[in-house]
């Protein structure tokens, strides 16, 4: 078809930001990140205010950030809320933007801000996967173990065959020995 030469021949923005996630979700590794970074860069050449593509390339940033495949965290960190900031002032309600903002904040123990901006993809989309799961370690790290299970619970239901489940059942397990501890020395 004309039309599918021309996409892959030169690229809609639409385009690179799925190509970018597709490559992002093929695996954790600086080689997938180097090239989903390339293709958001692409994208905001083109267009520099597209939210998909803003909030998509501070999601990598984040989450490239928290894998440990950084190759300079504290500068994907940055970049994750720069982009995120800009997209929200555009789009308030994108949740890839808030859900970098969320891991950022998060990383670098912005716990009160990072549940905030979860909160509010949960409030955008009650069935986000995404957002329960984070909402599950920033509620872990906080102390409010119920909270976190309740979460981390949702999550996977929402998404039973997530390729990440493996995270949330690390979650799961964490909470309930959080919970059996205080148990204990309330106990002893």
């Amino acid at each position: 078809d004309a039309r599918k030469s021309r996409s892959m021949g030169n690229p809609s923005v639409f385009d690179l930001v799925l190509q970018a996630r597709a490559v992002v979700y093929g695996g954790i590794t600086k080689e997938h990140f180097a090239a989903a970074e390339q293709l958001y860069v692409r994208a905001l050449e083109r267009e520099p205010d597209n939210v998909p593509a803003l909030g998509g390339f501070a999601s990598m940033s984040a989450f490239r950030a928290s894998s440990l495949t950084s190759i300079d965290r504290d500068a994907d960190l940055a970049r994750a809320e720069t982009l995120a900031d800009r997209a929200l002032r555009i789009d308030p309600n994108d949740q890839s933007s808030h859900h970098a903002l969320g891991l950022t904040c998060r990383l670098v123990g912005r716990f009160d801000e990072a549940r905030s901006h979860e909160e509010a993809i949960v409030r955008l989309n009650p069935s986000s996967q995404l957002g329960h799961g984070e909402l599950g370690w920033i509620c872990q790290f906080m102390g409010d173990h119920e909270a976190s299970l309740s979460h981390f619970f949702k999550a996977v239901k929402l998404s039973p065959r997530d390729p990440f489940l493996h995270i949330h059942c690390i979650g799961i397990g964490l909470a309930y020995e959080n919970i059996d501890n205080g148990c204990q020395r309330a106990l002893a």
